[in-house]
């Protein structure tokens, strides 16, 4: 009989001999027992060994200790989505949360009412304050930190910050520095840098650095300051 037939096709087991054709992956198993058998073993001994394997498992009860591993396994993978889902859920959270402090600081920041009518630019500025003691000078420095900003219909920004000069010509300062006063940058647009980094800037130390061209006009930009008071990594250049 084939393999196909059996108990079921109603064939007599018992009074009938058995002929059987096994598929090509089934003979490539037969020949892998036949040799865990030893040298030759004939595909007969093999078909034994093969029942005699399945006929030990009958009815046997399953293995505790191999459902214990699968259980500790499947228990193992459950831990470490729930794990994977809570770290994704935070750093969910924690974008929505630098976000929402973004928004906020922005929108206490900016005011459409303007604020910086009558503020000087730096240019001017600068001018008015070496006026009196170093009207020569090439180049400055001054501490400043943001003041807010505005922006107008076409989405200009003016900027506002409150500027102490604390250097020039490379000199600082000697005796107490004047008081901040209110400097403008103003019809800053959206692709300008400084622009950008306007939500970053509010609340921190930063530092201006500005140059004197032949045409006695100023040239600036504006950075942030190192813990221990020095240039550090560049911001923006300054509209003059």
């Amino acid at each position: 009989m084939s393999e196909e037939n059996g108990p079921a096709g109603g064939g007599d087991w018992f009074g009938t001999p058995l002929s059987l054709r096994p598929t090509p992956r089934r003979k490539a198993k037969l020949a892998a027992i036949a040799k865990s058998l030893g040298p030759g073993a004939t595909p007969f001994e093999a078909i034994e060994a093969a029942v005699d394997f399945a006929c030990s498992r009958l009815g046997e009860a399953p293995d505790s200790g191999a459902l214990g591993e699968i259980a500790e396994a499947i228990e193992r993978l459950a831990d470490e989505r729930r794990a994977g889902e809570a770290a994704m859920r935070a750093a969910v959270e924690a974008s929505a949360l630098h976000a929402k402090r973004t928004l906020e600081l922005i929108s206490a920041a900016m005011s459409l009412e303007g604020g910086e009518e009558g503020a000087p630019g730096f240019g001017a500025w600068l001018d008015g304050e070496l006026a009196a003691m170093s009207p020569q000078a090439r180049s400055a420095a001054a501490r400043v930190r943001w003041a807010g900003a505005s922006i107008d219909s076409a989405g200009l920004a003016a900027i506002r910050f409150d500027a102490s000069l604390i250097a020039a010509d490379g000199r600082a300062l000697a005796g107490r520095l004047p008081d901040p006063a209110t400097v403008a940058v103003r019809a800053v647009g959206a692709g300008d840098p400084l622009h950008a980094a306007m939500a970053s800037l509010a609340g921190r130390e930063l530092l201006a650095g500005f140059q004197r061209g032949a045409d006695g006009r100023w040239a600036g930009a504006l950075f942030r300051a190192k813990p221990d008071g020095t240039f550090g990594e560049r911001v923006a250049a300054l509209a003059i």
